[in-house]
């Protein structure tokens, strides 16, 4: 499954993961989106057979970089986890401009701390309608 290509990655302006382990780590991070979003995630042009409300370019657009960000935090959470799991001292970590210097870390604080990351990406690169089910109310209801 093609969700997001390594080159739409880089263009978008990620750089975190490298080329060889893209498709593991994009396919994660689009079944973590779907879990979130109930399944209204919309990282694919549509075709001019199924046309739908959703198939607005800049929501796509919009969806994909959602996906390669939340990418980005899942592949340095693992790496977090490793370097914390095998007692090296992580030195640094940068994502998306972000960055952090780490002492010890506990695995709960490592979950923690990408659960944050997490929900900040969410809320930025998904729309409500995507994130929250309102149980018959509109989408633009707050």
């Amino acid at each position: 499954m093609k969700i997001i290509t390594f080159q739409e990655y880089t263009d978008f302006g990620f750089s975190t993961i490298p080329e060889n382990v893209f498709e593991r780590w994009i396919t994660e991070a689009f079944w973590i989106v779907e879990r979130w979003s109930f399944g209204r995630v919309y990282p694919f042009e549509m075709s001019e057979d199924d046309p739908t409300e959703y198939a607005d370019p800049i929501l796509v657009e919009r969806n994909k970089r959602g996906i390669c960000a939340v990418a980005d935090l899942v592949y340095g959470k693992d790496a977090l986890s490793s370097a914390t799991a095998s007692g090296a001292q992580l030195k640094g970590f940068s994502n998306e401009g972000y960055s952090e210097t780490y002492a010890t870390m506990t695995p709960g604080d490592i979950e923690e701390q990408f659960n944050n990351e997490l929900m900040r990406v969410m809320f930025m690169y998904f729309t409500q309608y995507q994130l929250h089910r309102r149980a018959g109310f509109d989408a633009t209801w707050r």
